[in-house]
């Protein structure tokens, strides 16, 4: 199998390849490798066969290196193959980290979005609670900007080519653009859903006493959605990432949201008839 490998002139010879594949798939099975490297080759016609210029090596093939042995390795392998590129290669490979941090932040963002929409969501319906129907979609709106930060981070890892002179780095400002665009729109529909609801209430319609569970819900989407904050803006933070950033205030708007979905439920639940109005005036 052809390969880019490099020696670290001391005791290890790294290869490069892609996250998944046989390869890593076969060295799960076994760490035991032949490496053999051809140098120049040289048919001996007269003779009937070929000079070659190899070697031969029985190792044992080791995977999860460290970041730092990572990066020590890609800069040995651009140095071999791309020495005249050695700064664009090297910005490439910190973009690169980069991503990785930002697909695995934006993921693990996204499981807990989808735990908690689906609890929101049975939690208001169930609890007959409007504000916590409209923080369910709240949540659910979170999911899209967690996958706009997916696809934005592949792209603007991408380096210089003919067409993007300076990289792909925009994407990440038009990735924050349409993540304010999703907060705005949600906003504005629970915002149109609650006044709706309001007047209803004004005019004498009576709205049923919402139940403990919509409380309870609201209760673990604020310590979820809070400690979600505070891992997904240290993640934007560390990677100069402004799309990581807004989807981590997207995190901490819907903790804020829950706050005031908790304290109307509660006014609601606690406090009798004449306080029912605080569920929708809290959606």
């Amino acid at each position: 199998v052809p390969l880019n490998y490099v020696w670290d002139e001391a005791d290890a010879i790294y290869i490069h390849c892609a996250p998944e594949g046989r390869k890593l798939h076969c060295l799960r099975e076994c760490d035991r490798v032949t490496f053999c490297i051809v140098g120049k080759t040289q048919v001996l016609p007269a003779r009937f066969t070929t000079f070659y210029e190899s070697i031969l090596l029985d190792c044992r093939a080791r995977t999860g290196l460290t970041a730092e042995e990572r990066r020590r390795a890609l800069d040995h392998l651009i140095g071999k193959y791309s020495p005249e590129y050695k700064t664009i290669g090297r910005q490439y490979v910190e973009k690169s980290f980069h991503r990785t941090e930002i697909i695995r932040a934006t993921w693990i963002g996204m499981v807990v979005n989808i735990a908690l929409s689906l609890l929101k969501l049975a939690a208001g319906i169930l609890g007959r609670s409007g504000a916590m129907i409209a923080d369910a979609v709240h949540s659910i709106s979170d999911l899209a900007t967690d996958v706009i930060v997916l696809i934005f981070a592949r792209i603007s890892s991408k380096p210089e080519d003919a067409g993007h002179n300076y990289g792909h780095g925009k994407y990440e400002t038009l990735a924050s653009i349409l993540i304010s665009l999703t907060l705005i729109a949600v906003g504005g529909g629970i915002l149109a859903d609650s006044i709706r609801n309001i007047r209803l209430v004004l005019t004498g319609e009576i709205i049923g006493r919402p139940g403990a569970i919509a409380l309870i819900a609201a209760a673990i989407s604020i310590v979820a959605k809070e400690v979600l904050y505070r891992y997904t803006v240290r993640v934007g933070r560390q990677t100069d990432s402004p799309s990581v950033v807004a989807n981590a205030w997207h995190h901490r708007s819907d903790a804020l949201s829950s706050i005031g979905t908790m304290t109307g439920i509660g006014l609601a639940y606690f406090l009798g008839d004449k306080w029912r109005i605080a569920d929708p005036l809290a959606a």
